[in-house]
């Protein structure tokens, strides 16, 4: 029966290649059911996987479809199959775009590429990162779209050249086997004419060995135009591909040297460690780009107005990351600088207000619509006296967390406590616009707050809390965020710091890193 079920399950395959999808299905079916009658769990997945596909390729019955394909990710977790469970997910993954259920279909996405990449299967992982492509893109988050195809026309490029490797290859192979039936041809040929000898003694040995001669000539004249021509073709295949390799080397060079000239750029724009301990001497940052180069940036200036001196201090999330992110971080840095300490505007609402001017009026210098900008949070400190500080603060969508053993700081601000510790955190909120073009726009808001000695602050932007990880493969969320800055704010500042890297470490594990991470603490 196991043997039946194995030709209905190619029977269908061959109506599938004919894109004959309601007789694949059935067929499918008939395999499904002996199958399940055997008890065959392998066998029960296979059908289910192929029949889920058929409803992809008809563009209906989608969710029965999905229901198909989830009963075969079951079996192949049940039998710890990496390979089934990723090849499932990819099948599920291209019905959730078709149902243009995007953020499913990335959530099943990494999924399946973490699976894929430790199970080898490049192929499956290509599959994987063109429908991310195609779900970013469906979400409307378009350069996230475009950095996932690059990776798989990457990759594509990648799988495409070990192929030509494995013709070359084949083509060996088949040289060799071709050479060897030729030897064994002129063997046969030989121990053919021996026996001829044998039976017809009355030929002249003369003319028998000329004629053998002659066949053997022949025969190695063949041969030797076999080789010759599968010897040309290899070697040619083999240039092709090493100036092909040469090339590829030779740009990829040129681009990562580009891109570490870009990091030195734009960390000529980051405050020092050493300007940061000076101004702020107990406070740490903890900042991981996703890439060499990167769209957060963190930013310091201090003035001396008649007398009194004010700190300002901002991090801040440009649009995207990697080298057009760290693009828009420059333009906006040196738009802080200019506010502050050219034309010497103190209060942070209307600094981000001439910031957003100045933003857009750059980007306006191009025929082309750019909507580019920054998320940000920008404080200004002044000590009043000795044990209280004044903080004017002011956010592009990036709230400003305080973390206090008094239960009420300010009227405006939400507050959390943490049932192990006697401390509570109070958020906050920013103006809902970035600093850029908007299309309701409306001034910034400066708050203005008390606070003591020994106080902490945090400013930080979105990359932790949307790292995904963990168990699950979920997002860390700004919940946990707040709980993990709330049990760790008893401890010194730079161990602050190593909880945070060290559970930013553990939650992404082998994940990919989704965004820039930047987050602040500063200890008043």
């Amino acid at each position: 029966m196991a043997a039946v079920g194995g030709l209905y399950n190619n029977i269908g395959l061959m109506h599938e290649y004919a894109k004959e999808y309601d007789s694949a299905i059935y067929f499918f079916e008939k395999s499904y059911q002996i199958a399940d009658s055997l008890g065959s769990e392998r066998s029960v997945a296979i059908a289910n996987e192929n029949i889920g596909l058929m409803y992809y390729h008809k563009k209906e019955n989608l969710d029965e479809g999905l229901t198909r394909l989830k009963v075969s990710l079951d079996l192949w977790r049940k039998n710890q199959d990496i390979f089934g469970q990723c090849q499932t997910l990819v099948y599920m993954i291209l019905i959730y775009n078709e149902q243009k259920k995007y953020q499913q279909a990335l959530d099943s996405s990494f999924r399946s590429l973490e699976m894929a990449v430790n199970a080898g299967a490049n192929d499956v992982r290509q599959q994987v990162l063109e429908q991310i492509s195609i779900a970013y893109k469906g979400l409307g988050k378009h350069e996230k779209a475009l950095e996932y195809y690059i990776k798989f026309d990457a990759l594509r490029d990648s799988l495409s050249s070990q192929n030509t490797l494995a013709e070359i290859d084949r083509l060996a192979i088949t040289h060799e086997f071709e050479s060897k039936q030729i030897q064994d041809s002129l063997s046969l040929a030989l121990q053919h004419e021996k026996e001829q000898v044998a039976v017809q003694r009355d030929i002249e040995a003369g003319k028998f060995w000329n004629k053998l001669l002659l066949g053997g000539l022949i025969v190695l004249g063949l041969l030797a135009i076999l080789v010759f021509y599968f010897a040309r073709h290899q070697k040619k295949t083999a240039s092709i591909i090493a100036q092909t390799n040469l090339q590829l080397k030779s740009k990829n060079k040129e681009i990562i040297d580009s891109i570490n000239y870009a990091k030195r750029i734009q960390n000529a724009i980051l405050p020092t460690a050493l300007k940061i301990k000076n101004s702020l001497q107990n406070s740490f940052v903890f900042y991981r780009p996703k890439d060499i180069v990167a769209g957060d940036f963190y930013w310091l200036s201090e003035i001396d107005s008649s007398g009194k001196k004010t700190l300002f201090f901002a991090v801040a999330d440009c649009t995207g990351h990697g080298v057009p992110g760290a693009m828009v971080s420059v333009i906006c840095s040196t738009a802080l600088n200019k506010n502050v300490n050219e034309l010497g505007i103190t209060d942070p609402g209307k600094i981000l207000n001439k910031v957003t001017d100045l933003v857009i009026e750059t980007f306006e210098q191009n025929d082309n619509e750019l909507k580019d900008g920054m998320d940000i949070s920008l404080i200004a400190i002044e000590q009043i006296q000795k044990n209280e500080v004044q903080i004017l603060y002011s956010g592009a969508n990036n709230g400003l967390w305080i973390v206090s053993d008094r239960a009420h700081i300010y009227d405006k601000a939400s507050t959390i406590t943490n049932p192990g510790t006697s401390r509570f955190l109070h958020e906050v909120k920013a103006t809902k616009q970035p600093v850029g073009r908007f299309s309701k726009r409306i001034p910034f808001e400066t708050h203005r707050l008390l606070l003591k000695s020994n106080e902490l602050i945090y400013l930080f932007t979105d990359g932790f809390a949307d790292q995904f990880g963990g168990l699950k493969n979920k997002k860390f969320k700004y919940s946990s965020l707040k709980k993990l800055l709330l049990s760790s704010s008893g401890q010194g500042i730079d161990d602050q710091r190593e909880a945070l890297k060290k559970k930013f470490d553990a939650w992404k594990g082998s994940m990919e890193q989704v965004d820039d991470v930047c987050i602040v603490g500063i200890r008043l």
